[in-house]
């Protein structure tokens, strides 16, 4: 993984003297210094979520439940295989997989295969924290079934899972959701709690999360803390230091570092996480962060009044497809920030363009603000037996 990042930071290396970055000589051609990679503490069965796909089985079987593979544009046909011997999936996520793919088989509903949207049983995510409580959200095509249709699914649901064959899973949380697009987000389809508790919760750090259906929380628990804790030691933030959340997700790591801050503010486009964020806040009784909902390119400059603060440093935490270019145009407007932490699941991917964007030199980028200069790459072994790793980005300016 090291090997791979020292390719990647080379590319970006290219891209920066590009755009008329210059960095200090390198005798690995790196822009910035990359540390070791951070080590997960536990290399199996650490997942705390899976997307389960639904399809025909290596063999035809119809509606396996479990993870896709093939390529149709490299001529491989798709199929889904069970997870049965997926090492980093728990196997508490295997056994609710299997449990599932029991009932739809007896089901007369057909899968929906994203092909086609024919059919109705879409996909099964399924949640879990470190106590071993489990949250099962059953994503399904409506197509043309009446409300009253739909409701007896939803009973025949919940009785298969409460008190029918599915019992032996133990869920805590059994949720449906009627989709009709590729995925629906809680206000383009509501999730409907069919038993159970509303939300789990997860421990981190001494502190108290909860986890709504769509909320974002790091995939492997064990090594969030260590995550948070290398954004911290990057930050290095004073007590009287602020920090900007961008893409906050259900506030961890602002509230993480809240005691040693004067205050957090967070920003995430999803209403659920802001929701969560704020409730974060008041479960741990953190009285110096808030939230509000609402893209980054769009609620960055109307803050930037409010958020002047002598000591402002930010973190950037966003899904694969990075921020807009707007977003990073916003960020370096705020010209006291002198501290920022990007953190990337996919560094090269579209977070590269963000990673150029932000120390972009030349005279048309100096218009929207000084730029940043890349410092350090701190990895973080998110994904162990998996090619993928999180990169923790530090970037500064005078």
């Amino acid at each position: 993984k090291h090997k791979n990042l020292s390719r990647t930071l080379r590319q970006l290396g290219q891209r920066l003297q590009a755009a008329g970055v210059d960095f200090p000589p390198d005798p690995h051609n790196l822009p910035c210094p990359l540390r070791p990679v951070l080590p997960s503490p536990v290399v199996e069965q650490y997942r705390n979520k899976d997307e389960f796909s639904i399809r025909r089985g290596p063999k035809g079987e119809p509606k396996t439940v479990g993870f896709l593979l093939g390529s149709p544009s490299g001529g491989e046909p798709v199929v889904c295989v069970s997870p049965e011997r997926v090492v980093v999936c728990k196997e508490s996520h295997r056994r609710l997989a299997q449990v599932f793919q029991e009932y739809i088989q007896r089901s007369p509903l057909p899968g929906c295969y994203e092909t086609n949207f024919q059919g109705h049983w879409k996909h099964l995510v399924v949640r879990s924290n470190s106590a071993g409580q489990l949250m099962a959200i059953v994503v399904m095509h409506p197509q043309q079934l009446t409300p009253e249709e739909q409701c007896r699914e939803k009973e025949a649901l919940a009785e298969h899972f409460v008190r029918g064959p599915g019992s032996e899973c133990h869920l805590s949380s059994l949720y449906f959701q009627a989709c009709r697009h590729s995925r629906c987000s809680h206000a383009q389809a509501p999730f409907e709690l069919l038993h159970g508790q509303p939300h789990l919760e997860e421990t981190l750090g001494g502190l108290r999360f909860r986890i709504s259906p769509e909320s974002f929380f790091q995939v492997n628990s064990a090594v969030a803390v260590y995550l948070y804790d290398a954004v911290r030691q990057l930050l290095n933030p004073g007590p009287h230091a602020s920090l900007l959340d961008v893409c906050c997700g259900t506030g961890t790591i602002g509230l993480t570092l809240a005691h040693q801050l004067h205050s957090v503010f967070g920003i995430d486009v999803s209403a659920q996480a802001i929701e969560d964020a704020t409730y974060n806040a008041q479960l741990n009784g953190i009285g110096n962060a808030k939230y509000q909902v609402g893209r980054a390119e769009l609620l960055l400059p109307e803050l930037r009044n409010q958020l002047f603060a002598e000591d402002l440093c930010a973190v950037v935490n966003p899904g694969r497809a990075g921020l807009s270019a707007r977003a990073i145009r916003a960020l370096r407007e705020y010209s006291h920030i002198k501290r920022l932490v990007y953190i990337s699941c996919l560094p090269e991917g579209a977070a590269m363009d963000n990673f150029v964007e932000l120390c972009d030199s030349r005279a048309r980028a100096r218009k929207v603000g000084p730029p940043f200069r890349l410092l350090l790459a701190c990895p973080v072994d998110m994904f162990p037996q998996t090619r993928h790793c999180e990169l923790v980005l530090l970037f500064g300016r005078s």
